[in-house]
């Protein structure tokens, strides 16, 4: 069934509009106020079918905004802006826990309309001729161990393209993230992901994969021992 609906996605043989981002996030509480972060990396149901990046700034402790690319070669191109809400009030703390909101909209191109050159309401534009926007809502939790954390995150994405059916897309993860010399994440998480919408219900295993960089625009990098990060020694 996994196989069946990558080839049904990558082939166009599966009519849904666009998700906004297939890449999940990570750990909550990762950016402070004045930080920059540039990430990215790839979603797979099993095999690697869509990726993105984004730069996210923090603009106070507890918020910050993201803006980013996400697509699948032959099938989607999106772009998005939102942002990104925590509680972490004891991020100092070598173990403290995190909890993160994230909403955000998308706009692109993509989709697919699956249906026999005979029927009624049938076209045969191209992806990339097919205009699609849509939104994002999700949040996640997570415990940090010093340069290690253990998360889960979900997500909903309810998109609409041109001359597809509307859909709704899901996710539910879990997953873990290691910090390394203070300044990279790696994040990996694995569960369900699905689609819905008037013809089509799928529902099938994804995980994912993404790196983030992080860098102090403000100079003022404040003291934080729950994430110096682990070192590597040559």
């Amino acid at each position: 069934m996994i196989r069946g609906l990558v080839v049904m996605l990558l082939l166009g043989g599966c009519a849904y509009s666009p998700p906004v981002r297939s890449l999940g996030y990570g750990a909550p509480g990762r950016l402070r106020q004045g930080e920059l972060e540039v990430a990215g990396g790839f979603a797979a149901v099993p095999t690697p079918m869509a990726g993105g990046g984004w730069i996210g700034y923090g603009v106070r402790d507890w918020a910050a905004i993201e803006v980013g690319a996400d697509g699948s070669i032959g099938s989607w191109g999106m772009g998005f802006a939102g942002g990104r809400f925590t509680h972490a009030p004891r991020r100092d703390h070598k173990l403290h826990g995190a909890v993160d909101g994230e909403i955000g909209v998308g706009l692109g191109a993509g989709g697919s309309q699956a249906c026999r050159s005979d029927e009624k309401g049938c076209d045969s534009r191209r992806w990339n001729d097919r205009i699609a926007l849509g939104g994002y809502v999700g949040g996640g939790a997570a415990y940090h161990f010093h340069f290690f954390a253990i998360y889960a995150r979900a997500r909903a994405q309810p998109t609409i393209a041109e001359g597809t059916p509307g859909t709704l897309w899901g996710q539910a993860h879990g997953g873990i993230q290691f910090r390394i010399a203070r300044t990279l994440d790696i994040f990996s998480s694995a569960g369900v992901a699905g689609l819905v919408n008037r013809r089509n219900s799928e529902v099938f295993f994804a995980w994912d994969l993404g790196v983030a960089i992080h860098f102090d625009v403000t100079g003022k990098r404040r003291a934080n021992t729950a994430r110096r990060g682990l070192r590597l020694r040559m």
